[in-house]
């Protein structure tokens, strides 16, 4: 699955939709400017990452960023 689109969002908006899409089933997320226009890609693909793969929580994310 793609999801696409949204407006500029917080940081924990854009981690409680992905914990959101990951508690429905999906098993990756595609992200295009909310990673190239963040002040820190690498560390929003962490992020996203430990969301991703280690099932992170939105708190413990947020720590990382």
């Amino acid at each position: 699955m793609l999801v696409r689109g949204s407006g500029r969002v917080s940081d924990r908006e854009i981690l409680e939709r992905t914990q959101g899409l990951l508690l429905q089933g999906v098993s990756g997320i595609a992200y295009g400017c909310k990673v190239i226009q963040y002040p820190n890609p690498k560390g929003v693909t962490r992020v996203l990452t430990a969301k991703v793969h280690d099932r992170a929580s939105v708190d413990a994310a947020l720590v990382m960023v």
